[in-house]
């Protein structure tokens, strides 16, 4: 058996498994590595897919990872770098009444700022109209009665 690729795939409503990532495979035995980084609280079933140099393949057994949400998460933004607009992806342990997401610049000055209400779970943002920043890092906060988030972005 001559390993090519593994792919880390999750099925998250029982209909079928979605590919997440594709790794460069090390041979048998080995260890992988790899963050969920838009993980949903609850029950999240994994599997890897194992393609040989021929392109067979076969499953490994199905693993069941319960996630525990604590208060609220950034899990992506994206695009990164981006344009005009970004999108981001929070988790709440529960519905969060008012949320303050703000684009700070490099050293921490206020450029935009606007307010949602996320419900419980996985929920995206997305902030528009960003195409008059110049190209430099930016921050993306994410501020809650519970704390605040950030994370940083370029354009």
């Amino acid at each position: 058996m001559y390993l090519n690729y593994v792919y880390i795939e999750l099925n998250e409503y029982v209909l079928a498994f979605t590919s997440l990532n594709i790794l460069n495979a090390h041979g048998i035995p080995a260890t992988y590595n790899f963050v969920d980084k838009q993980i949903v609280p609850g029950a999240n079933f994994y599997r890897l897919k194992i393609v040989d140099k021929d392109n067979s393949f076969t499953y490994s057994n199905i693993i069941k990872l319960n996630a525990v949400i604590k208060g609220t998460t950034i899990t992506a933004t994206y695009p990164n770098p981006f344009v005009d607009h970004v999108t981001i992806t929070i988790v709440n342990e529960t519905a969060e009444p008012n949320v303050r997401v703000s684009i700070l610049d490099n050293i921490g000055r206020q450029l935009k700022t606007q307010t949602t209400q996320p419900q419980k779970g996985l929920n995206q943002i997305s902030v528009d109209k960003l195409s008059g920043l110049s190209s430099n890092l930016y921050i993306i906060q994410v501020k809650t009665a519970n704390g605040i988030n950030i994370v940083k972005l370029k354009k």
